[in-house]
């Protein structure tokens, strides 16, 4: 009960003052990268975007002492995010946003988090990681577990996230770019099953972390580079989707996309303490 209860309070606590450090400094790091800044990036904010990913990352790997706090912590990020996609007309997240203040870090970062489905992508990997964690056979994975988990959380996860910020992206500019209301039906669609594919990669967990290690370091990889040069990253998926560019443009700056790596990166080692644990 004890492990259960401290999980708990270092998952939620950890999660909250993770956001608030990853938002204050990211969104310094989003108005430095439209002001065309790269190698002029603000040290401070460097510094805050990456403490709340280490603390976000702390929230994850409390699941080594039980799973039951990221389980509580996904089910609240996936029932928030299902809310703002699915009811865009609900006043519940702008007015929780506006009382943060009417420029607030905080207020916008919950809002771009829920109208792109980071939110989202976020809280299926702590659900499934959770999930994962407490089904997992306590013996080591032989080789074949271990080339599974790779192929699958490689090929799931990239399409998954590739599809959600597509999606995302469409769904950001209509609700806050354009602010035109109503369902966007498209963008919607795509962000869902990119979210069931990421969590689908997390699922590998329950044979090995090794897929969701390989996936989160490509991630993180990909995420530091979106921080320090954006617009080449933009560039680059210019020619794919301009959703996707538009996702890219503010996902990658604010440390978002590092995010979800992070978030990987611990899952797995999370688990694999748990598991250790358990032999």
């Amino acid at each position: 009960m004890v492990r259960i209860m401290l999980s708990v309070v270092i998952a939620f606590a950890a999660t909250a003052l993770g956001y608030v450090a990853l938002w204050n400094g990211g969104a310094v790091l989003l108005r430095d990268a439209s002001n065309g800044g790269g190698a002029d990036l603000s040290l401070v904010a460097l510094l805050m975007a990456g403490g709340g990913l280490v603390l976000l990352a702390t929230a994850m790997l409390s699941l080594a002492l039980s799973p039951v706090g990221v389980i509580t912590v996904g089910a609240i990020h996936l029932t928030v995010g299902l809310l703002s996609v699915l009811i865009p007309s609900s006043p519940f997240i702008p007015l929780f946003a506006q009382g943060f203040g009417a420029d607030s870090a905080i207020g916008y970062g919950l809002l771009f988090s829920v109208s792109t489905g980071i939110g989202l992508l976020a809280g299926i990997i702590f659900l499934v990681t959770g999930l994962a964690a407490l089904t997992r056979r306590a013996q080591k994975p032989g080789a074949l577990a271990r080339a599974a988990s790779v192929i699958v959380a490689i090929v799931a996860g990239a399409m998954g996230i590739l599809l959600a910020f597509i999606g995302g992206g469409s769904v950001h500019t209509t609700l806050i770019l354009e602010a035109r209301p109503g369902l966007e039906v498209t963008g919607v669609v795509l962000v869902l099953v990119g979210t069931i594919l990421v969590g689908l990669a997390a699922l590998t967990l329950r044979w090995s972390s090794l897929g969701a290690a390989v996936l989160g370091v490509l991630v993180t990889a990909m995420g530091i580079v979106g921080i320090a040069q954006p617009s080449q990253l933009a560039s680059i998926t210019q020619g794919v989707s301009r959703e996707l560019t538009v996702a890219i443009q503010f996902a990658c700056p604010n440390g978002n996309l590092a995010l979800i790596g992070m978030l990987l990166l611990a899952a797995a080692l999370g688990t694999l303490l748990r598991s250790r644990r358990w032999r």
